[in-house]
């Protein structure tokens, strides 16, 4: 897996509660890379209630050397739980409003809705037996004994929550840099396509999951991604522009341009419609879900989706593909992807 800068860490927070007004936050996890590539993990930890505003103070001062974060649901829970604690101190928030977010969950939802699944997906194996229900009870207990294996027991729970985190990064990193990857061949078996592309350095974690009819698989220890996708074999509808230049022959129920149609007398000919301006062949398709930068011949089925024939199809034209799916921030198909 490629480390990330040393700009960039993985955050993850415990709370007392989901109510960001009357709950606080119990430990804020962070993992980094040191300037050798080894993994960091720091914690804060609340020994006291009445020790919060202390802990967010510490915590935005260690942000002043960071630029980006990588959260799950970092958008739905952490950043706005963290905001609203801080404005309920009247702490400067800018050094953590300057970072620049990634929420992991948004791409990766795609696979799975839940983590548990998506932990499944990639062979994580926590060590820990926490869960997030059990943390607030513990720290209730600890608030009320102080013993240290209660605090232990939330800190390692958060471990896992940061190194599940490093997991996910391998996979939306690979995604975000499908292009990078190398192809080394493509084969079609039955109704479907397989590709095996290399990565540059092996990968980390295993994983095994599709999204959008597309699955990937890749083992830890290895640098290769198999990734397939369905063929579709059938008759589709291919649209002939400018339709304005074509003309339909009734009598010979005939389309033709307008280069010859000029040769037939005009009460023989009128101007072809839409769905007349169009051919029609049976072949082997693979689905388009963006037309950005696509100079293929396009081909629709009666519900208007878009494919192309297997013969077009090239791992660069995937990439564009896969960018546009995993990363793309509307959901309207066929649009222009947009960058993180």
């Amino acid at each position: 897996m490629k480390a990330l800068t040393e700009q960039a860490l993985f955050l993850d927070i415990e709370t007392s509660g989901l109510h960001k007004q009357k709950d606080t936050i119990i430990s804020i996890g962070i993992l980094f890379f040191d300037p050798q590539k080894q993994p960091i993990m720091k914690h804060w930890f609340l020994e006291k209630k009445e020790e919060e505003k202390s802990l967010l103070e510490s915590f935005l001062l260690f942000l002043s050397s960071y630029h980006t974060i990588y959260t799950y649901n970092g958008k739905g829970f952490d950043y706005p739980f963290l905001l609203s604690r801080m404005q309920y101190y009247h702490l400067d928030t800018t050094p953590l409003l300057s970072l620049k977010l990634i929420d992991l969950k948004e791409s990766l939802k795609h696979f799975s809705r839940t983590r548990m699944t998506l932990e499944k997906m990639l062979n994580f194996k926590r060590q820990s037996s926490t869960s997030g229900k059990d943390v607030i009870k513990l720290y209730r207990t600890y608030i009320d004994s102080h013993h240290m294996i209660y605090s232990d027991l939330i800190i390692r729970h958060q471990e896992d929550e940061l190194r599940s985190l490093l997991a996910f990064y391998e996979l939306y990193d690979m995604l975000f840099n499908f292009s990078n990857l190398k192809h080394l061949e493509s084969k079609e078996i039955a109704d479907t396509l397989t590709l095996t592309l290399q990565a540059s350095t092996p990968f980390t974690y295993s994983f095994n999951g599709s999204a959008f009819d597309l699955h990937f698989s890749y083992q830890e220890g290895h640098d290769l991604l198999h990734l397939t996708l369905p063929l579709i074999h059938t008759s589709l509808r291919h649209y002939l522009e400018p339709c304005k230049d074509y003309y339909y022959i009734e009598s010979q129920g005939q389309l033709m341009h307008k280069s010859l149609a000029q040769f037939i007398p005009t009460s023989l000919r009128r101007r072809a419609t839409k769905e007349e301006c169009s051919v029609i062949k049976s072949s082997c398709y693979l689905k388009i879900y963006t037309t950005y930068k696509l100079t293929a011949s396009l081909w629709y089925d009666t519900n208007k989706e878009v494919y192309i024939e297997l013969i077009d199809f090239s791992p660069d034209l995937l990439s564009t593909q896969i960018f546009c799916l995993f990363f793309r921030r509307d959901s309207k198909q066929n649009s222009k992807p947009s960058t993180l």
